[in-house]
């Protein structure tokens, strides 16, 4: 499992090799790993066994409702990442709408998470309970696998020139997708998603899910075969509009220093020198030494694994 997490994949492939692996020390009957966005919680992709398209939207329905149990965004900011339904799933919305009647008594979710930033989510289902053994088996492996999920992304390549022009869907207030513009076959194909589940992919599902939810505009972004894609959805009395578009220059910078692992200290340096700023001028912005500005600088474009500024916009494909 340890050796798999360690090796250059990306996120697609890695996730369905980490199914046969993750089998081997602990069966289940149904598996899922999203990615998420670490600054949102949002997900952003799916792979694994998959649900329709009218499962799927209610089930990011639910989730974005807040009131079932071991919500994901909850989990991700929890002192322990794990959970289980446990011995009364009926409680759960989620499992009485959706796992249930597929004869799934229990799920063991868990936030994947490295030094508080969260890059994923994995579930598994089972037709008999999870034990609190296997609960730790999990919980000792969730850091391994948001690093590799961490290092799949830095993998993504920034869009050096955006699609003509973006693409709008139009959902539901019930999460079912009503139309699309004709610019979508090409743009969602860019997305990376699996072909099981059929609809949208479920970034977008679960962005208009948490639109309707909240009643208010919400913002991801999510990596594509052609880059950082900016996802928006808008809440209206209808249902969501989702807007997919070109990643906009301050996304694919906060993306990039996040993957990273960059401290925000060294964030706020780099955003400096990409305004221009000399050391001296990021000395005095940041109330710092010039030295010590010049330490951020060496640890950021060391964890960037660049040679100076020019290296930095290169990086950063500006």
């Amino acid at each position: 499992m340890r050796a798999l997490c360690r090796r250059d994949l990306d996120a697609d492939a890695f996730r369905r090799l980490l199914r046969a692996r993750l089998f081997a020390v602990l069966p289940f009957d149904a598996y899922c790993v999203n990615t998420a966005d670490p600054r949102t919680l949002n997900v952003t992709s799916s792979i694994g066994d998959g649900l329709d398209a009218a499962d799927a939207a209610r089930l990011f329905a639910i989730e974005h409702a807040r009131t079932d149990v071991n919500v994901l965004a909850d989990l991700a900011r929890a002192r322990v990442n794990v959970a289980t339904v446990g011995a009364h799933p009926e409680r759960s919305e989620r499992m009485r709408a959706i796992f249930l009647p597929r004869g799934y008594v229990d799920e063991l979710r868990a936030a994947l998470v490295e030094r508080g930033r969260c890059w994923g989510y994995l579930h598994l289902f089972r037709t008999t309970r999870f034990t609190p053994a296997e609960k730790r088996i999990v919980a000792s492996l969730v850091k391994d696998v948001a690093v590799a999920l961490r290092r799949a992304a830095t993998r993504t390549p920034n869009l050096a020139a955006g699609p003509a022009e973006p693409c709008v869907l139009t959902f539901g207030r019930d999460g079912t997708l009503r139309k699309t513009t004709s610019t979508a076959h090409t743009l969602l194909h860019a997305i990376s998603v699996d072909e099981r589940h059929g609809g949208p992919p479920h970034a977008i599902v679960s962005l208009a899910a948490a639109a309707n939810a909240r009643g208010v505009t919400v913002e991801s972004a999510v990596a594509s075969r052609r880059g950082l894609l900016r996802l928006v959805a808008i809440a209206e009395a209808e249902g969501a509009v989702v807007i997919l578009d070109a990643a906009r220059r301050a996304q694919i910078v906060d993306a990039t220093l996040t993957q990273h692992r960059l401290s925000s200290r060294e964030q706020e340096v780099c955003r400096a020198i990409l305004r221009g700023l000399s050391d001296k001028e990021i000395a005095t912005t940041l109330d710092v030494g010039v030295e010590t500005v010049k330490a951020h600088t060496r640890a950021a474009f060391t964890k960037l694994s660049v040679s100076g500024r020019g290296g930095l916009l290169a990086k950063l494909g500006l």
